[in-house]
């Protein structure tokens, strides 16, 4: 049974009992059966994939809200009781006329900082404020660019430095951060080159570097599932393989309308 030009079943008829073969009638009747069936079997073959990826998606969203519960509790839950202990502390030196009191709001004072920092990490991680300020490029630049080796360099035509929908840019940020944060971490690279370009169907994005390269049997972890999720999310796709004889390419595209796909 095919559809599309794609095989999609295989269908055993037997002739009934006590006939040795299939008649012309029996011929047409198969073949108007797998002519509807072709169709309603793509569908289904369809909608249990569609399936499929919200459920990654849903498991994706709730171990990012998972995460982001652990920073609340095991962060700035601390913080801000500590904060409280600390100016009801003050409060009472105060009162008292204790000599500590300069001591105990310096040590406020710093402990408002590291959670005020905590805060602006945690916003940071939900949205970037570089995407809304500036853009995708110069975002990945504060990021990325700098630090510990690999060096990393950026190559973007005009397009891509443009205003970008918001999903976009926000999917591809952390798509390339995520491959580069790899790189630092695996591949044991001296340069790693991010490509960026855009046309008005969809961005498109490389990462290559130029280390060790995917093990032999490598499996995908975490973050590259991560990734792959985040673009077929969106309509996209992403590719993880081999950048020539040495490194890692990492290399996908993002559509830029609302609806997404129709591009292979």
């Amino acid at each position: 049974m095919t559809y599309r030009g794609e095989e999609l079943a295989r269908v055993c008829v037997h002739p009934r009992r006590g006939e040795q073969v299939l008649t012309a009638a029996d011929h047409a009747v198969i073949q108007r059966v797998c002519a509807y069936a072709g169709p309603a079997l793509d569908g289904a073959r369809a909608l249990a994939e569609t399936i499929a990826s919200r459920s990654q998606i849903v498991l994706a969203r709730e171990e990012e809200r998972k995460r982001m519960r652990a920073i609340l509790h095991d962060d700035l839950a601390p913080s801000f009781s500590g904060l409280s202990l600390t100016a009801s502390a003050l409060t009472r030196y105060v009162g008292d006329g204790n000599p500590r009191t300069a001591e105990v709001a310096a040590r406020l004072a710093e402990e408002f900082s590291v959670a005020m920092r905590q805060l602006r990490d945690l916003a940071y991680d939900l949205r970037p404020p570089a995407l809304d300020d500036r853009g995708l490029v110069p975002a990945l630049h504060d990021r990325l660019v700098g630090g510990d080796r690999p060096t990393v360099v950026i190559e973007a035509d005009a397009a891509s430095r443009s205003s970008l929908p918001a999903a976009v840019e926000s999917a591809a940020f952390r798509i390339v951060s995520e491959a580069v944060t790899n790189v630092r971490r695996h591949a044991a690279a001296s340069t790693c080159t991010i490509e960026l370009s855009c046309d008005k169907h969809a961005l498109r994005f490389r990462v290559t570097d130029d280390g060790i390269g995917l093990a032999s049997g490598a499996t995908h972890g975490v973050g590259l599932t991560s990734m792959r999720e985040r673009a077929t999310e969106l309509g996209g796709a992403l590719r993880v393989g081999r950048a020539g004889q040495h490194g890692t390419l990492v290399e996908g595209w993002l559509p830029l309308g609302a609806a997404g796909g129709g591009e292979s």
